[in-house]
């Protein structure tokens, strides 16, 4: 029985980082359009520039 819960946590979890990492992905293109610079906007969403130069 606790394993299925564990496993379920996991899922959660790994839900709940997958749309963090999207909605920084989401909030670095919007910066990057703007204008701010790539290197202030890694520093914030912990994305490479390389990352945001490419959404």
């Amino acid at each position: 029985m606790t394993d299925m819960l564990y496993e379920k946590q996991g899922s959660y979890l790994q839900g709940k980082e997958e749309g963090a990492d999207a909605k920084n992905k989401e909030l670095a293109k919007g910066f990057r359009d703007d204008g701010i610079p790539l290197e202030i906007i890694s520093k914030r969403t912990g994305l490479t520039p390389e990352e945001i130069k490419a959404l």
